[in-house]
């Protein structure tokens, strides 16, 4: 991402222009899953919802969450990383309980991370319940 973008996303968020911010994600996010930077994309996403989601933007916080899970999708066939898996809860943390996006959120991260139940690796589907039921 060059400086001149960082500079412009960092100044909407700081004044408000949350709509312009999310754009701006999803437009980062765009180059650079087109150009195979799948964990760069992910990355930005989970810290553009964050962001949005700590200002209350649950929809646009989502949506971008949910973004974040489909760049990781089409990085590789391998089960997620405990990192990404973590990021995934804490940004359903984030959200209110029973909202829709976060069931979205939750069952697109479910989704991915089947191949994790598949080679009974616990600890996704473990977060995932954990989350869903708090």
């Amino acid at each position: 991402m060059t400086l001149r973008l960082q500079a412009r996303l960092a100044d909407a968020l700081a004044s408000g222009e949350f709509y312009e911010a999310q754009q701006l994600y999803r437009t980062l996010s765009f180059r650079l899953t087109a150009r195979g930077q799948y964990d760069e994309a992910a990355s930005l996403l989970y810290n553009g919802a964050t962001a949005l989601l700590n200002e209350g933007l649950h929809e646009s916080g989502g949506d971008l969450a949910c973004q974040m899970v489909a760049a990781q999708a089409k990085s590789t066939a391998e089960p997620p990383s405990v990192e990404f898996v973590s990021r995934v809860s804490a940004l359903c943390r984030l959200m209110k309980p029973g909202s829709p996006e976060r069931e979205m959120l939750t069952a697109k991260s479910i989704e991915l991370t089947e191949a994790c139940i598949r080679i009974k690796a616990t600890i996704a589907p473990r977060n995932s319940a954990s989350n869903y039921w708090n």
